[in-house]
């Protein structure tokens, strides 16, 4: 039987953002804010970076969920892509990533964070 891999949140390191090997649609922010806790940010000329670091517990796998947000741009819009970087093992982030936010969508697991959004749109 496969064991599950488990990863914890690594803060105040620079995110991975080149070489993206993932990508998820159409995911409200909302829902990242639920499943994966407040996120870290970096304000770019253009743009501003959200993301969420990752690792395993052997501190040698690395990954980072992000989404850029350009700036000046409307939120109605169509929900920018959500991208992951692993430094090795994607398909395992890939997995984990995808488990973790269908649980919260489908309403399978309790979200770990609450927002005023959903919370609104759920009673």
């Amino acid at each position: 039987m496969k064991t599950q891999t488990h990863f914890a949140r690594v803060f105040s390191r620079a995110p991975l953002v080149r070489s993206v090997q993932y990508k998820v649609l159409g995911q409200p922010p909302y829902l990242l804010f639920e499943t994966f806790g407040p996120p870290e940010w970096r304000d770019r000329k253009k743009s501003v970076l959200v993301f969420w670091n990752f690792t395993d517990e052997s501190l040698a796998r690395k990954f980072t969920l992000f989404v850029e947000l350009e700036k000046g741009r409307s939120t109605s819009r169509k929900e920018p892509p959500v991208q992951i970087v692993a430094s090795v093992r994607r398909k395992s982030f890939w997995l984990w990533t995808l488990d973790r936010l269908s649980a919260i969508a489908h309403g399978d697991e309790p979200p770990s964070f609450v927002c005023s959004h959903s919370a609104i749109g759920r009673v």
